[in-house]
C-alpha cells in the first residue's frame, strides 16, 4: 500500500509523516508533497528549515536531504489512501474523497522551535496508530 502525506508546503509536517511511515512501517511505503510546493520544489528540507530536520535528528531520523515535491493529480492517483495534513488549504478536486483522511495538524512555520517538536510528536501518534490500523 502507498500512502500519500500531503501538507501545505512539502517542509514540515507530511515530510515528519513520511519519515515516521516508512521508519516503522514493515510493509508499505509513503511519499509525500505539497500543495503550494511550486516555489520549494527540488530543494532539499536543510536548504528551507533549520527546525525541521532538527527536531526529526532528536527522534534518530535525518531528513535534512528530503527534496520538496508539488503536489500532482498523478502522485494522488498513484497513491491507495491520502492523508491530508493542511487544515489551511483547500482539498483539489482530483484528491479522490474515498481515500482522503483529514489530520489537523496547524503549520508550525515561522513560529519557535518547540511548536516543530510538538507538531512532530502528534504526527508521530499519528502514523502509529495508521500503521496499526494498516498492518
Amino acid at each position: 500500500m502507498k500512502i500519500l502525506f500531503v501538507c501545505k508546503s512539502n517542509i514540515g509536517r507530511s515530510q515528519i509523516a513520511e519519515a515516521f511511515f516508512n521508519n516503522l512501517s514493515k510493509t508499505h511505503v509513503a511519499i509525500s508533497a505539497g500543495i503550494n510546493a511550486k516555489d520549494y520544489s527540488g530543494r532539499t528540507i536543510k536548504e528551507l528549515s533549520d527546525k525541521v530536520p532538527r527536531c526529526m535528528l532528536e527522534k534518530g531520523i535525518d531528513i535534512s536531504e528530503k527534496l520538496s515535491k508539488q503536489l500532482t493529480e498523478e502522485l494522488a492517483n498513484q497513491s491507495n489512501f491520502v492523508i491530508w495534513i493542511a487544515p489551511e488549504v483547500k482539498i483539489p478536486e482530483f484528491i479522490d474523497k474515498n481515500k482522503l483522511s483529514l489530520w489537523d495538524i496547524s503549520d508550525a512555520g515561522g513560529k519557535p522551535y518547540e511548536h516543530w517538536c510538538q507538531a512532530r510528536d502528534e504526527i508521530e501518534k499519528l502514523v502509529k496508530n495508521l500503521i496499526k490500523d494498516i498492518e
